[in-house]
């Protein structure tokens, strides 16, 4: 298995320890120490290094020299903006929003740039069996509906709450269909 797609699946088992993690520390784990229930502190950092892990994945299996050039800037560009957000303006006990509508946006891009690098490929290449193909798919089907609960979110949360849920419901509902994708990647995987 090659390195990217062997970090890939420590990197599902590293989403999905955080999960547990993040879900337990607003169940309970907060009571033992002196922090607030406030979990976003840790979704910051789970979302920093997971866009980080996506860029350099991306960055490893884009050929093209100058997507690669794109990708390096891409990630200089993701760690400034995230770390002064973070500093500067939404902090760490609230979602950083800002910090991940840059990353999907970026998310967006690097996947049409892997779609790209198929369609300027030479050889044919067959969808059902191009792993990366369905990763790809899966993270811009994930990071578009993300972009826009992310857009409308804050605004909803003022207005509406019933609405704000309806958009976390489209957003878990693409992280749902991208999990999905990352399975038919892996079975691709498997079957050659």
């Amino acid at each position: 298995m090659p390195k990217p797609f062997k970090y890939f699946s420590f990197f599902l088992l590293f989403v999905l320890l955080s999960e547990i993690f993040g879900i337990a520390w607003a169940k309970k784990l907060y009571q033992y120490t002196s922090y607030s229930r406030n979990n976003q502190w840790f979704y910051n950092l789970f979302h920093f290094c997971s866009y980080l892990f996506y860029l350099y994945f991306f960055y490893t299996v884009i050929q093209l020299k100058i997507l690669k050039k794109w990708i390096k800037g891409l990630a200089v560009f993701y760690i400034l903006f995230a770390a002064g957000n973070l500093l500067f303006f939404q902090g760490w006990l609230h979602l950083n929003t800002y910090t991940e509508l840059v990353a999907c946006l970026i998310m967006v891009f690097l996947s049409i740039a892997y779609y790209f690098q198929l369609l300027h490929n030479k050889e044919i290449i067959s969808l059902k069996r191009d792993s990366v193909f369905w990763i790809s798919t899966g993270l811009l089907i994930y990071h578009l509906g993300s972009t826009m609960g992310l857009l409308l979110i804050n605004v909803m949360n003022v207005y509406s709450l019933e609405k704000a849920r309806n958009i976390l419901l489209i957003i878990q509902s693409s992280a749902i269909i991208m999990y999905l994708n990352f399975s038919i990647g892996f079975l691709c995987r498997m079957r050659k």
